[in-house]
């Protein structure tokens, strides 16, 4: 999971972002290596948050 905390208090700031990426081997590579090109990345799942405190955060994270 990866999590940008932006607090996004105001209408033009950023929101906060979390999202879990899944990697695995691609279909007909034998064995993956460091090569980039070996392996896919698909988005499971993904939230945006707006305004949250340190405690909802945190409270989210351990939710997901």
């Amino acid at each position: 999971m990866a999590v940008d905390p932006a607090p996004a208090r105001g209408s033009t700031s950023d929101d906060g972002a979390l999202a879990v990426l899944r990697i695995s081997p691609r279909p007909g590579v034998a064995e993956p290596a460091g090569n980039v090109g070996d392996w896919r990345a698909e988005f499971v799942w993904a939230y945006r948050l707006r305004g949250a405190t340190a405690r909802q955060w945190s409270g989210f994270m351990h939710l997901a």
